[in-house]
């Protein structure tokens, strides 16, 4: 993965990132619906025994209804959003969030239209536009178009219902001011929201970057002693599991003391760092390689009999030549052995074993 750039703006259209926000507004979102439900739910009861049916009380309660079923909606599709997760449905979720949007403005306009009859006041209105803002995380592009609709929808009902053309020139005043506010809130709920994901992902490359070099032998690259024990783990329980073969190899440079001796420590880490680069080069992409001690390399076979492993080891033996003009000639020892039930120390234990034949026996061998 490319190092990531905080310059680039193409990061908030990463999808991982978008899902990621779609479920944190449904978590945001889920509560205070559920506190609307409860609150409207309590004053249609009180204005319904104790006030008079007037037409204006009349379409009061019916908006207050409007809210408790909303709410009752939008919680629903809330919890179905929640529940089912699935990145490859966002486009679906997130039309469901916007259109709960859209609904509960609506909601506020229609309220504030019923409210311009009883108080002439835009409360309900600016509370719902502050309340999207401060809650619902949107691009600031699709956040402008959903205020700017509802914008002209306010400024377009508010003269129906209300005569006084002072109040209403003030209503459309602060509504546009109002809605301004509202869009700079929300877009900067979305920047700061954007920028926590940001550092969360240059933090998991980082962290990802010293477990790898944890993991690697600082010469080879190769994995170091305990990170190849840690997989040839994995690889039995995944060969036991799947009913697999599994091999590995332990090898050592031949006369390695003597090339430290003859050539020094420094030609000694080219020898090792060329051996190293010839058995990634030799073996197959799902092997695993890994320097064991010193001269010495581990390499497991995932999925392959000691006749095949045997195969790649003479492969590889062909591959190492002159590595250095000062070095003509590097040679190999190898011990092969194919699981059969046995833990990673015993197999790594029995491979060790060959690997003292081979060299018993005169160097530049193969035992299995």
């Amino acid at each position: 993965m490319p190092p990531f750039d905080r310059r680039t703006n193409n990061f908030q259209h990463n999808p991982e990132f978008l899902h990621a926000i779609l479920i944190e507004n449904c978590q945001r979102m889920r509560p205070i619906f559920t506190t609307v439900m409860v609150v409207e739910a309590i004053i249609f009861i009180f204005e319904f025994l104790l006030y008079e049916w007037t037409p204006v009380m009349i379409a009061a309660m019916a908006l207050k209804l409007v809210a408790v079923f909303l709410s009752i909606f939008s919680i629903c599709q809330f919890h179905h959003i929640r529940i089912g997760n699935d990145p490859s449905k966002y486009s679906r979720n997130l039309k469901i969030i916007y259109a709960i949007i859209v609904l509960a403005l609506s909601w506020a306009v229609a309220n504030t239209a019923v409210a311009q009859m009883i108080t002439g006041d835009i409360t309900v209105y600016v509370l719902v536009l502050f309340g999207i803002a401060a809650v619902v995380q949107m691009p600031p592009r699709h956040a402008m178009v959903i205020y700017c609709l509802f914008y002209l929808i306010f400024i377009a009902v508010v003269p129906m219902v209300q005569n006084n053309p002072r109040i209403v020139t003030w209503h459309v005043i602060n509504g546009g001011i109002l809605n301004v506010i509202a869009w700079l809130i929300s877009r900067m709920m979305y920047q700061y929201r954007l920028e926590i994901y940001k550092d969360k992902i240059i933090i998991g490359q980082k962290n990802k970057e010293l477990f790898d070099k944890a993991q690697r032998d600082g010469l080879t690259g190769l994995f170091n002693h305990q990170a190849i024990h840690g997989h040839l783990d994995n690889a039995l329980s995944f060969a036991a599991g799947n009913r697999q073969d599994l091999s590995i190899a332990l090898i050592d440079i031949d006369h390695f003391k003597c090339v430290n001796d003859t050539y020094g420590h420094q030609t000694g880490d080219i020898v090792v760092k060329g051996v190293a680069d010839t058995i990634r080069r030799s073996v197959r992409e799902m092997d695993i390689t890994g320097r064991y001690g010193g001269d010495e390399f581990l390499i497991i076979f995932p999925d392959c009999s000691v006749k095949n492993a045997r195969r790649i080891i003479e492969r590889l033996q062909k591959n190492l030549g002159g590595l250095n003009d000062q070095v003509p000639s590097v040679t190999i020892s190898c011990g092969i052995v194919q699981r059969d039930g046995e833990g990673a120390n015993t197999l790594v234990e029995m491979a060790d074993q060959l690997l003292y034949r081979a060299k018993a026996s005169g160097r530049n061998r193969i035992e299995v």
